[in-house]
């Protein structure tokens, strides 16, 4: 049976995030997979870093554009 269409790009999509995950710093990692996997809100995971939760949202949110702008180099190449 065939994919539906998109499915191609959805996986190329998603090697993109596991290539680009894994070229994040390990304390970024940590911080996405807190939030993603062990679905920490982010006051719990500011508190375990000892800072505000706006400090740790900016911090994850840089983390997303780092992940964001390597993924769209990853479509082009």
């Amino acid at each position: 049976a065939e994919g539906k269409p998109g499915d191609a790009d959805r996986i190329d999509q998603i090697d993109a995030l596991r290539y680009c995950f894994k070229k994040l710093k390990d304390t970024d990692k940590k911080l996405i997979e807190q939030r993603y996997i062990d679905k920490l809100s982010l006051k719990e995971i500011a508190e375990h870093l000892n800072l505000s939760a706006s400090r740790t949202c900016r911090i994850i949110s840089r983390i997303h554009n780092l992940l964001l702008e390597c993924i769209k180099i990853q479509a082009v190449s």
